[in-house]
């Protein structure tokens, strides 16, 4: 599947907005978001898009608790990544 095939739905690129907005300036990422369990796109379902979503929402509350003091990637230690995220190092800045 070419990346040009694969949908980019408004919810998938408020989250990858986001997730770029962490990073250094020299990672690259696509917004294209993968169950890395089943190794499936799953930009068109609702189901796991909403689950990233609680995962989003959990790791502000967490950032926001710390004083966005301590930025972490937002989906380590779960079964979801962004495409090309195996490519890369993922450099988050230290804060916001």
């Amino acid at each position: 599947m070419t990346r040009e095939k694969i949908p980019l739905t408004i919810q998938v690129e408020a989250l990858y907005a986001i997730s770029i907005m962490l990073l250094d300036y020299n990672v690259s990422i696509s917004p294209v978001l993968i169950n890395t369990e089943t190794g499936l796109v799953c930009n068109e379902n609702q189901h796991e898009i909403n689950e990233v979503f609680k995962i989003y929402r959990k790791w502000l509350k967490v950032t926001e608790k710390n004083g966005f003091t301590i930025i972490k990637w937002p989906l380590a230690h779960s079964k979801y990544e962004w495409l090309n995220r195996k490519d890369v190092k993922i450099m988050v800045l230290p804060s916001l």
